[in-house]
């Protein structure tokens, strides 16, 4: 019985020597440097998966900048300074405008049953709102995410 206490007492710090140990036991951290190294993505596509890798989320849902078109008009559409009837007009624009990129939405002044306010960066100082009424569906509350201000 002795004998196999020895051995044991023997060989067991060699076992544990041999083993290999990684440098990281953090998962994400890994998942997160192999994305970088992929090249297959894009500098911003790595990005958001190193973040997405360590826990960090969109603060939305949204992707970000989503391209819309105008609907539902066929003449202008007021692209406002707030997401209200009544807020200045920075811009009109035609309805029949395609590819405007919005980025969030603002719940505000109901216009023929929708109370979403797409905001646009293309336009003024700091960007103007136009109704969700006349935005096509790629510009859903969904796809936006609310705005992060509140201007209403």
């Amino acid at each position: 019985m002795k004998f196999l206490s020895i051995l044991t007492a023997m060989f067991l710090p060699l076992a544990v020597i041999t083993t290999p140990v990684p440098e990281s036991n953090d998962v994400a951290v890994l998942k997160a440097l192999a994305i970088q190294n992929s090249p297959a993505k894009s500098a911003v596509e790595a990005r958001d998966a190193e973040a997405e890798a360590v826990g960090l989320v969109d603060r939305n849902g949204s992707t970000g900048w989503w391209s819309c078109d105008i609907v539902g008009v066929s003449t202008t559409v007021n692209c406002r300074l707030r997401p209200r009837t009544n807020s200045a007009v920075v811009k009109k624009v035609l309805g029949t405008t395609k590819n405007i990129s919005f980025f969030c939405y603002s719940n505000c002044e109901n216009i023929e049953g929708n109370t979403s306010w797409d905001w646009t960066g293309d336009w003024g100082d700091g960007g103007c709102y136009i109704s969700g009424h006349y935005t096509d569906s790629t510009c859903s509350r969904a796809n936006l995410g609310p705005c992060p201000w509140n201007d209403c």
